[in-house]
């Protein structure tokens, strides 16, 4: 990710009371709501197994960043808890009405404007509402519920496409107090995982 964004992340990840997608989408690093639509994901839409070591990046609470070469990802996450005594570790976000709560993971150096498959591995707590998902270049927000689940932990498949530097976000925001597990992520190229 170019020193601009990275800097442009830091300001919004350190403003409180930001309404972050309304900032990332007018940063350009999300699409404009009027390009997407909300999908509520459903049992069928659920990641299948994948070979994991062929992953362009993985990020999880144990990992938090990656960089390998010129290529690397990191997150930023707000009002959670970190577990990382337990197996699998996990990160808990807990929504307070007087914090924005949300996990922003980015992407950076990758191939130039190209279709990726991000794969978030969580688990919904709450009964009602859910976590919306957002990423670049994406035609939709997902929504992801308990019902939609089963209150299982699942593998959510995200398409998203890198801007011409490479670069790419996906933010994960609960509503209406939702708690979720985060497990971990990764990103692959869409190409590679249909010769998987």
């Amino acid at each position: 990710m170019t020193d601009s964004v990275r800097e442009q992340l830091r300001e919004l990840v350190a403003r409180p009371g930001t309404d972050v997608l309304a900032a990332l989408r007018e940063l350009r690093l999300l699409p404009s709501a009027d390009d997407q639509k909300t999908r509520v994901v459903a049992a069928e839409d659920l990641a299948s197994d994948r070979d994991h070591q062929s992953a362009r990046a993985h990020l999880e609470p144990r990992l938090p960043v990656q960089v390998e070469g010129s290529t690397g990802a990191s997150l930023f996450a707000s009002h959670s808890s970190l577990d990382t005594i337990n197996f699998p570790s996990i990160l808990r976000l807990s929504p307070s009405p007087e914090v924005t709560t949300f996990l922003l993971l980015y992407f950076f150096g990758h191939a130039p404007s190209t279709p990726h498959t991000v794969f978030v591995d969580m688990q919904v707590l709450s009964t009602g509402g859910g976590v919306r998902i957002a990423a670049s270049n994406s035609p939709d927000e997902l929504l992801v519920t308990q019902a939609g689940t089963d209150g299982a932990r699942v593998s959510v498949p995200v398409p998203l496409t890198t801007d011409p530097l490479g670069n790419a976000t996906l933010t994960l925001l609960p509503e209406d107090q939702t708690k979720f597990d985060w497990f971990g992520a990764e990103l692959w190229l869409t190409g590679a995982l249909a010769s998987e």
